[in-house]
């Protein structure tokens, strides 16, 4: 298996886990921001191959 197939599996894991997507009593943003950090994330980890600490610099894609 690749690396990116288990940081696919292990952020879409993580993502559905949240519940964000359930029916139910309305959800705060927080969580949903949050989530969306961790993709992005998941993402420059596929892409780069590093993983980023500092979140500055996935904002200029």
């Amino acid at each position: 298996m690749f690396l990116s197939q288990l940081v696919g599996q292990t952020y879409n894991s993580y993502v559905l886990a949240q519940n964000l997507f359930e029916k139910g009593e309305p959800k705060q943003v927080k969580p949903l921001l949050y989530v969306y950090r961790v993709l992005l994330t998941g993402i420059h980890l596929m892409r780069s191959g590093v993983t980023a600490i500092h979140y500055t610099f996935l904002e200029a894609g």
